[in-house]
């Protein structure tokens, strides 16, 4: 093989690489989310208040927390 094919075939892997990286980062957030939701109902559950309080501060922290992990991981990447 020569240098260009190797390069061509290097940068295919890592487009690849990347793809993989970031769909399970959208995995990951829609997880992350989803568990702060069932937290803040279940809190909202057991304190037995009329509003949704606990709903919405555990979708606003699952929501912080997802983005926080995405733009570290997209650091990360372009770091590579």
């Amino acid at each position: 093989m020569s240098q260009d094919q190797n390069n061509k075939k290097n940068k295919r892997n890592k487009q690849l690489k990347n793809f993989a990286l970031m769909s399970g980062v959208a995995i990951q957030m829609g997880i992350t989310i989803y568990l702060f939701v069932i937290l803040g109902k279940w809190l909202d559950d057991k304190m037995e208040g009329d509003g949704k309080l606990f709903l919405i501060i555990g979708t606003l922290l699952g929501v912080a927390i997802s983005i926080f992990v995405v733009l570290r991981q997209l650091k990360k990447i372009n770091e590579e």
